[in-house]
């Protein structure tokens, strides 16, 4: 699952509503679908099994709203997430 956007934009590629996402979050949390890198390392190493409906979620997003609004929706519900911001944006 890769979220780039996060906003009110109607028809634009690869926004999502932020009320989609913490659903889809939830439902992820609930139905244990989430996994994490390790995770994914480990599966591929044969280590363990996840369901086929299991995913690593990714988050590309480039405005302010990753340290308001988007992180913490997967803390909210203990999901694993890879974020990638630009450190250009983040003031000290």
């Amino acid at each position: 699952m890769a979220c780039h956007r996060f906003g009110h934009m109607k028809r634009k590629s690869w926004w999502i509503f932020s009320r989609v996402f913490d659903d889809q979050m939830r439902s992820m949390a609930e139905h244990s679908l989430a996994v994490s890198l390790d995770d994914n390392l480990r599966l591929s190493g044969g280590e363990i099994n996840v369901s086929t409906s299991s995913e690593v979620v990714a988050i590309d997003h480039r405005c302010g709203t990753v340290a308001t609004v988007v992180a913490l929706v997967p803390c909210q519900y203990a999901i694993p997430a890879v974020v990638f911001v630009s450190t250009s944006q983040w003031r000290g």
